[in-house]
């Protein structure tokens, strides 16, 4: 898995609000899904944040856009 945030719509987003999502590495993990089109991992990787819902489906939706 990469480790570090790259220059991508996902990564700059989320990282940005990783306490949404429990800390940089989680963020980082749903990232990587939403980039990746693995929707499973990203929804079991945002099931204990529903305060990061709102934002995760945003950035699903934009991203999906620009593919």
């Amino acid at each position: 898995m990469n480790t570090q945030f790259r220059d991508t719509l996902a990564h700059t987003q989320l990282g940005a609000n990783a306490e949404k999502l429990g800390g940089p590495y989680n963020a980082m993990v749903v990232a990587n899904g939403i980039e990746d089109g693995d929707i499973k991992t990203v929804r079991s990787a945002v099931r204990d944040y529903p305060s990061s819902h709102e934002l995760v489906e945003r950035v699903v939706t934009v991203s999906a856009k620009y593919r």
